[in-house]
């Protein structure tokens, strides 16, 4: 990807949209934005505020990923994870994703710096149980780091070996 992405991320909607990148051409096939957001969402109970709200956002990206997942020029990115999994994960579980400042995102309130190099390594539900269940959740102090993680997904792996 490029600088301009990297930088932009967290500022703009196009920051999020994987299409828009990949396949710029696509946007004419798909539905408005603004239109999805105000038309389409009646019955979902996510937060659909223009200004703040990146649920909505990434919902109708990852919708149209799906849409056009088998089209060749996106087709080769398919032995990749979907790139929007972690996203159902974060809104499945009961959060809620924002735009913060500049540098961040807000998960249920609480920025997230931006970590580039940062990865979980599973979005199993019951590790993800697990980290939530260990971790103590304080302001942008209570997200664990990478190698906090690494930690976490290791004693995970050991207790559920031994059946602990």
């Amino acid at each position: 990807m490029t600088a301009d992405w990297e930088n932009n991320i967290y500022k703009s909607l196009n920051g999020h949209d994987l299409l828009h990148f990949i396949a710029p051409e696509f946007k004419e096939l798909r539905l408005d934005l603004e239109d999805f957001r105000v038309n389409y969402l009646d019955d979902i109970i996510i937060d659909k505020s223009k200004y703040h709200g990146f649920e909505y956002v990434l919902l109708y990206f990852s919708i149209y990923w799906e849409v056009f997942k088998d089209y060749p020029k996106i087709a080769k990115y398919q032995s990749l994870p979907n790139p929007y999994e972690s996203i159902f994960k974060i809104i499945l579980r009961g959060n809620h994703i924002y735009k913060g400042e500049m540098n961040t995102i807000e998960i249920d309130h609480c920025p997230v710096k931006r970590q580039t190099d940062f990865f979980m390594p599973s979005l199993d539900a019951d590790f993800l149980n697990y980290v939530d269940i260990v971790v103590v959740r304080s302001g942008s102090d209570g997200i664990p780091n990478q190698e906090q993680i690494h930690v976490l997904w290791e004693k995970f792996k050991l207790s559920n070996k031994t059946g602990v």
